[in-house]
């Protein structure tokens, strides 16, 4: 979840209405506003199949899990608990986020149809005089600063830090999930307890602040590691580092090229976020990357929905865009960025926002499940890295 300042967004809003690929976009980049002022790992199973890993073998195997939902590779899923006794819920594990939220029992908006927390009925839940903002891209949530116990298959977070939600924008009606578990390297914008990863290292529930995404499209099923945890056979990887004073998973990039043609040679960046599901990039770079790609752009709904006719397609005569970092080339083919191809257009998973999440003066890029289903990405809070490992 990007952290922004409004809801002003073109070709994001359009796109969270309209079906890709039978799912929906979304786009959770978020700012967090506070107002008034047994050692291990939890392994948690992504399933695209039917076949599974039992949660009894998982326990024999001294793993804790969670079982997670994946929606064609857009939106990932799981099941956690909150409250005594536990109060199942859905929710998006999101890395442009810090905080965890879940609707009240009360929430209205976007929440009405979701699954909601009644506190009333929890014994070990506490509330503070603090009320929350949190601004996404696509929409906001608003509630009560709260705590209570959080359990992933298993393993319990005691008075974990949450947000209860009483209001949420209408985009939320179409999110797979209750509420989003938020996985961040930082938490400027609430205060140290609200980061569920840090709870757990400092309950003993996992050595280090670490997790891995691993969505790899190909594979029947995927996996998300919270704690250390080896990837087993040794691939291609890259660590990069994140930039100074950063709460996001922010690094910097060399340039952003279409072919030969440059659209960015200086001052590039990229956040890595599960929470969004293509490419978001400065109006300006992303118009002249669209120019660049080999074929006429069309804009559909109100101008916003980038796409190309299908036959440049078949012709071969896209290009492919690719993220340099100087250690590693993120190299998109006109396949992975073309989708919901019909006889008239082919839509472009590269789309323009209107914010600036990342540095001041930096072109900043978003770099959603797109990219994040070509590799096993490893967030490491306690190193400030990120590392992308072959699929």
């Amino acid at each position: 979840m990007r952290i922004i300042s409004s809801l002003e967004v073109s070709a994001v809003e359009q796109f969270n209405n309209m079906s890709l690929v039978g799912s929906w976009i979304f786009v959770l980049t978020i700012g967090c506003i506070l107002k008034n002022s047994p050692l291990g790992y939890i392994s948690i199973p992504l399933m695209k199949s039917a076949g599974r890993t039992t949660l009894d073998n998982l326990q024999r195997e001294r793993r804790s899990t969670v079982e997670l939902q994946n929606y064609d590779n857009l939106q990932y899923t799981g099941e956690i608990s909150v409250g005594t006794p536990p109060q199942p819920f859905t929710v998006l594990f999101d890395s442009g986020s810090s905080i965890l939220w879940i609707p009240a029992a009360a929430c209205v908006g976007g929440c009405e149809m979701h699954s909601m927390f009644d506190a009333q009925s929890s014994s070990t839940y506490n509330h503070s005089s603090k009320t929350v903002s949190i601004q996404y891209i696509s929409g906001g949530v608003q509630g009560v600063a709260a705590y209570d116990n959080v359990q992933f298959g298993g393993m319990t977070v005691s008075n974990q830090y949450f947000l209860l939600a009483n209001t949420t924008s209408r985009m939320f009606e179409n999110l797979f999930a209750d509420g989003v578990l938020g996985l961040s390297p930082g938490y400027k914008e609430c205060h140290a307890d609200c980061s569920i990863l840090k709870s757990m290292k400092e309950q003993n529930l996992i050595e280090s602040e670490v997790f891995s995404f691993n969505v790899c499209k190909e594979k029947s099923v995927a996996e998300l590691y919270i704690g250390d945890h080896e990837l087993g056979e040794e691939k291609s990887k890259t660590t990069l580092p994140l930039m100074n004073n950063t709460n996001s998973w922010l690094f910097e990039l060399s340039k952003v090229t279409v072919g030969d043609g440059i659209v960015c040679s200086r001052s590039c960046e990229a956040i890595v976020d599960t929470g969004t599901s293509l490419i978001l990039g400065p109006s300006e770079e992303v118009k002249k990357l669209h120019e660049l790609i080999g074929c006429k752009v069309t804009y559909y709904n109100e101008n916003s929905i980038p796409g190309i006719h299908p036959s440049c397609r078949t012709r071969g005569k896209l290009q492919n865009v690719t993220f340099d970092t100087g250690e590693h080339s993120f190299v998109l083919t006109p396949d992975m960025y073309l989708s919901d191809c019909t006889a008239d257009h082919c839509f472009i998973g590269i789309l323009e926002h209107l914010n600036n999440f990342g540095s001041l003066g930096y072109s900043t890029w978003i770099f959603g499940d797109l990219i994040i289903s070509e590799y096993v990405t490893t967030f490491d809070a306690a190193n400030r890295s990120v590392t992308f490992t072959d699929c």
